[in-house]
C-alpha cells in the first residue's frame, strides 16, 4: 500500500511539472477556482497556516500572461462554468475540505481598459477558507482603479443550471 502512494506521489509530480503544490492524495475534498484579470498575470500562494498572519508556503500557481503555459501550471480539474472563463485567466486545483484552507493572490499592475487614463495598480489579498466537502468554489480577484477585492463564490447546481453565489460563510478575509 506504502509503494503504490509513493509512486502515485511520484506520478503527480511528473505530470504537474514545475508546480509545488500537491493535491489532497485521500479524504474528502473539494475543488478550488482561482480567476483574475485576462492576461494579468498572478500568483497564488497557500499560506503555511491557516492564518491571515501565516507566512507564504507553497506556489499554488500563476495565471495569466504567457506564464501560465511556460510553467505547466494552470491545470483544470474540469470544475462547472469553466467554459464561461478564458483559460489563460483562471487555474483550478483540489483541496482537503473539512479543515482551513488559507492563501494569497498577487496580481501585478495592468494597462486599464482602452480609452481610459489609469492604470489596475498591483494588488494583493489573503483569505483563510473553510471549504465543503464535493463543493466547487471560485475566488476571484477584481482590480479596480485604486484597488482591489477579493471574493469567493460556491458554484452549486440549483434547477438544473449552475449558479454562482458568494461563499462568505465558509470564508475569512485578511486586512
Amino acid at each position: 500500500m506504502r509503494s503504490t502512494q509513493l509512486a502515485l506521489v511520484c506520478l503527480i509530480l511528473a505530470l504537474q511539472g514545475c508546480a509545488n503544490y500537491l493535491p489532497p492524495l485521500t479524504g474528502p475534498t473539494a475543488n478550488l477556482r482561482f480567476y483574475t484579470l485576462p492576461g494579468n498575470k498572478t500568483e497564488i500562494h497557500e499560506l503555511d497556516k491557516p492564518r491571515c498572519d501565516s507566512a507564504l508556503g507553497k506556489k499554488i500557481a500563476i495565471v495569466g500572461q504567457a506564464v501560465h503555459n511556460e510553467t505547466g501550471q494552470g491545470r483544470s480539474v474540469g470544475m462547472p462554468l469553466g467554459d464561461l472563463i478564458p483559460k489563460a485567466s483562471s487555474s483550478e486545483i483540489t483541496i482537503r475540505s473539512g479543515q482551513a484552507f488559507a492563501a494569497q493572490m498577487q496580481a501585478a499592475a495592468a494597462p486599464g481598459p482602452n480609452g481610459v487614463s489609469w492604470a489596475y495598480a498591483q494588488c494583493s489579498k489573503r483569505f483563510v477558507f473553510h471549504p465543503k466537502q464535493g463543493m466547487n468554489y471560485e475566488v476571484q480577484i477584481e482590480q479596480y482603479d485604486g484597488g482591489c477585492t477579493l471574493n469567493v463564490f460556491r458554484i452549486s447546481r440549483e434547477a438544473g443550471a449552475y449558479v454562482r453565489q458568494l461563499a462568505n460563510n465558509e470564508v475569512t478575509r485578511c486586512r
